[in-house]
């Protein structure tokens, strides 16, 4: 099975919504017994994140839809007022989301979701059931923002963001920097490419959105949004992650219906880069 794939030797598509063409990769496969995956990439990623994953399953004939979200990657909007005025609510994502697989016709699907886009996966589920056979949030943290210690939690991210739109410019010219700031998300140091893939996905962020989407993600009722979820449910957490640590990612089990969890071992909070085959076969034994 071969690992390596390359995006742009498949058509890059863009559907129209709100002010931004979301850039996106629809790739059929042979296997149609199984529903398309769908992967939705985390707060100031980009499809580039998955990678890796999508490599891997093309290879075994899934098909397969990748897509930058709005604001993010190559999802950028038509000008600068219009990304300041723009509609970063979750609810905005998730009809993004459907307007995607209406436009190519998906009706079904298995969704995989990483951290912030975890959140996007859940949600999507919760209010269309009848589109999503199977959900994997992968490294999202349970919050309840009722809780002082998780508003207190939710302004240290806010604060952070914030350093990370300061740094920017720097990022773009220090290795040593790109390095550093990547760090703390892994179990151990990437290679150049990797350090790439994540340090590109800030840098093609806009900042607004690196603001609002985090902001936003602080404020859904896991409590009421769980238990509205029918589909079976895999919660993947990481034994190394330091932004959704196990604890934060089991928590969601007892609100969702037929839900469970898995833990990856040795790895930080990007396991499709990390550790793509441990991923894969977890995921696999929830297919």
């Amino acid at each position: 099975m071969t690992t390596k794939y390359d995006y742009e030797q498949e058509e890059l598509k863009r559907l129209e919504r709100e002010g931004v063409a979301l850039a996106y990769h629809y790739i059929r496969g042979l296997n149609t017994k199984q529903s398309p995956l769908v992967f939705v990439h985390g707060w100031a990623g980009s499809a580039e994140d998955w990678r890796k994953v999508v490599a891997r399953y093309v290879a075994r004939g899934e098909s397969v839809l990748v897509y930058d979200a709005a604001g993010f990657g190559q999802s950028q909007f038509e000008s600068e007022t219009m990304a300041n005025w723009a509609d970063y609510s979750l609810s905005r994502y998730v009809q993004d989301l459907k307007a995607l697989l209406d436009a190519e016709g998906i009706e079904r699907v298995r969704l995989v979701g990483h951290s912030w886009g975890g959140v996007v996966a859940m949600s999507f589920a919760a209010r269309y059931p009848e589109r999503v056979e199977a959900l994997v949030p992968i490294g999202s943290a349970y919050f309840d923002p009722e809780k002082l210690l998780h508003q207190v939690l939710r302004w240290v991210s806010y604060l952070i963001g914030w350093i990370l739109i300061f740094l920017k410019p720097l990022l773009r010219r220090s290795p040593r920097l790109q390095r550093l700031a990547v760090r703390r998300y892994l179990y151990r140091p990437l290679d150049e490419a990797d350090t790439a893939i994540m340090v590109n996905g800030v840098l093609q962020s806009h900042n607004r959105a690196i603001v609002q989407t985090l902001l936003e993600g602080y404020e859904v009722r896991f409590k009421k949004l769980c238990p509205t979820i029918q589909c079976p449910t895999l919660y993947i957490g990481s034994d190394h992650d330091a932004v959704a640590p196990v604890l934060y990612v089991t928590a969601f089990v007892p609100f969702t219906p037929h839900a469970k969890s898995a833990t990856i071992k040795k790895c930080g909070h990007f396991p499709m880069i990390e550790r793509p085959d441990e991923l894969i076969a977890v995921m696999d034994g929830f297919f």
